[in-house]
């Protein structure tokens, strides 16, 4: 097996991994090889819910829909206890027939981020990245914007159409 045949097997590899949610038998060459692979986060079924593109969704139970909305939409949210923990929010809007997330929301340990294309508030005041506070931290970079919180809630978003909590 040459280097490109190497390439392309490394490359079937790596979306087995990326997409398969359970332990998955592949072969790569009918009747040379087959390996079974087990995917390292199984697809994080159960704890990532994300939304990309025009309208895509993946929630925490792994279920794929589309959703053309640019309706306020509540991705997560703590459903039980007298006291909410947090919640996290998102809403599209579209420029030039392409969706994309205008703004996010989340209260957090008690804060509330909002996240925007113009600017990163922190319980209504603009602040600057990186920003940590009573538990939650706030980084940046040219592309993406990520915030974690302590009690186990991270969300990186695109600054455009993707958001991953």
């Amino acid at each position: 097996m040459g280097t490109t045949g190497l390439q392309s097997t490394l490359w079937l590899i790596y979306l087995v991994l990326l997409v398969g949610s359970l332990t998955q038998t592949v072969t790569i060459v009918p009747s040379l090889n087959t390996l079974s692979l087990n995917s390292v986060n199984a697809s994080h079924i159960g704890r990532v819910c994300t939304t990309w593109g025009h309208y895509h969704w993946k929630t925490f139970d792994g279920n794929f829909f589309q959703l053309g909305s640019t309706c306020n939409h509540v991705l997560a949210s703590q459903c039980k206890g007298s006291y909410e923990n947090f919640n996290i929010q998102m809403r599209r809007t579209t420029v030039n027939n392409i969706p994309t997330i205008s703004n996010i929301i989340m209260k957090l340990e008690g804060s509330v981020v909002e996240l925007s294309s113009s600017a990163v508030i922190v319980n209504g005041k603009k602040v600057s990245l990186p920003f940590v506070t009573f538990g939650v931290t706030i980084k940046g970079t040219t592309s993406s914007v990520s915030v974690e919180a302590k009690l186990g809630i991270s969300a990186i978003w695109n600054m455009d159409d993707s958001l991953d909590v």
